[in-house]
């Protein structure tokens, strides 16, 4: 069903067609749930993975903007943008595309 590797690097599973997962990143999970939630990602269509990767997407850009509303509430919405931005691709990207720092 699943098949797992050591690598150097440390231990990763083989998903197929899905990937490699590092099995550091499923450590909470026993190795049955896990196979039946790798199982329900074989079964399901290309276009609704995308969905769900889609979806995923979305609410942790809501749940950063929240967080950001949450440190900044008064933050005028081209900063916010820029924080989202930083947050995402980093500090040197966000600031050059952005023009500006960080704000305080």
């Amino acid at each position: 069903m699943r098949a797992v590797t050591l690598a150097a690097e440390g231990r990763h599973r083989r998903l197929g067609s899905i990937g490699t997962v590092s099995a550091r990143s499923v450590e909470d999970t026993t190795p049955e749930v896990f196979d039946l939630y790798i199982d329900t990602l074989r079964a399901m269509s290309p276009i609704e993975r995308v969905r769900i990767a889609d979806r995923l997407s979305v609410d942790v850009a809501a749940l950063a903007e929240a967080g950001i509303r949450a440190r900044w509430p008064a933050l005028a919405r081209a900063d916010l943008l820029h924080e989202l931005a930083r947050r995402r691709y980093g500090s040197a990207l966000a600031d050059a595309a952005f023009q500006r720092s960080r704000p305080a």
